[in-house]
């Protein structure tokens, strides 16, 4: 379905953004991604525990741009996490930036199509590659940037302050999960859409999109 504010997001649920098109999510418990352009997610799992906080959520990158903004509650382990086919990023209490391609070239990694590059607003980030675990993890803190490219894992390295200010989403928007007519609730609901084609006089911009998923199996 094409995607407008409001629309509930649900656990399984595969989210694509077009060319010139973005799309913000909100869950249930204040935690927002924002997916850029030309971007594919699936909500793989967002757990809450009895008190409402985030138990555990994980979400797979397939292609594209991810801005995390986690919202923490202190005392809780490391439970948020974005995996690309090469790289967890696992999370705590933090913003950063999850980007992966595949089939570029990049002159310093000759041989290696792959990259997954995770940028560090606020918080720390752990880094592992599930394609090498005796390559053990990068702990990426605030200002700093690790790629992982193929199944290398590379340590992190201090960015511009220029290149930080890409950031963030904005926390005025934050909502709660949209009801679903069961009487269920969402795991989270769209609450900022950019792109307006695929409906009658709407731009060249596809919208973004909501479809749901089979059960994955085997997931990392």
């Amino acid at each position: 379905m094409v995607a407008v504010n409001g629309t509930p997001v649900e656990t399984g649920d595969r989210i694509t953004t077009g060319p010139h098109s973005q799309a913000t999510i909100s869950l249930i418990d204040g935690t927002q991604f924002e997916l850029a352009e030309s971007s594919t997610i699936i909500l793989l799992k967002n757990q809450l525990n009895a008190s409402g906080q985030r138990s555990q959520t994980s979400l797979s990158l397939l292609a594209g741009l991810l801005h995390s903004l986690v919202h923490f509650a202190p005392g809780n382990a490391p439970n948020y996490e974005v995996h690309t086919p090469n790289a967890v990023a696992a999370a705590r209490g933090t913003n950063y930036d999850t980007d992966y391609v595949k089939g570029v070239v990049r002159k310093d990694y000759p041989g290696c199509l792959e990259f997954t590059d995770i940028t560090v607003f606020e918080g720390i980030v752990e880094v592992t590659n599930p394609r090498n675990p005796t390559a053990g993890s990068t702990k990426v803190k605030p200002g700093y940037k690790t790629t992982v490219p193929c199944g290398l894992l590379l340590g992190a390295t201090a960015v511009s302050t220029a290149a930080l200010s890409s950031g963030a989403i904005s926390t005025g928007a934050i909502v709660s999960g949209a009801a679903l007519g069961t009487g269920a609730i969402a795991a989270g609901v769209v609450v900022g859409v950019v792109g307006t084609g695929g409906g009658s006089g709407g731009s060249s911009s596809p919208s973004p999109t909501v479809q749901p998923t089979p059960p994955i199996t085997g997931a990392q």
